[in-house]
């Protein structure tokens, strides 16, 4: 479970937050072909997959799914936290984050 919750930690650094380098560049780049965009949506569908490998390990029962959550959680708080200049949103979603692994997980 930690290593899940880990994706919610802050970023380190001064503000202002600057938000997802990745998110912020599909915004800038409205062209889905374009060979930056591609290479974004790669990124974003490795940290899925990444989370849901880390998720199986974990005994999710649908790894892809959590994972997917999980994903749209970091997305979220790392918007969020941008457009707040507060990284508040980061614990925010580790909460609800600890709340979907419960419940994604079976217990023994």
């Amino acid at each position: 479970m930690e290593r899940l919750l880990a994706l919610f930690v802050p970023p380190n650094g001064d503000l202002p937050l600057r938000g997802c380098l990745f998110s912020n560049t599909a915004v800038e780049i409205a062209d889905t072909e374009h060979p930056v965009r591609v290479f974004v949506a790669d990124h974003k569908r490795d940290f899925a997959a990444r989370a849901a490998a880390i998720a199986g390990d974990a005994g999710a029962a649908d790894p892809t799914a959590l994972a997917d959550q999980l994903a749209i959680l970091f997305d979220g708080a790392s918007a969020r936290a941008a457009a707040l200049n507060d990284i508040a949103p980061y614990a925010q979603a580790r909460t609800a984050a600890a709340t979907l692994i419960t419940h994604a997980i079976p217990k023994p």
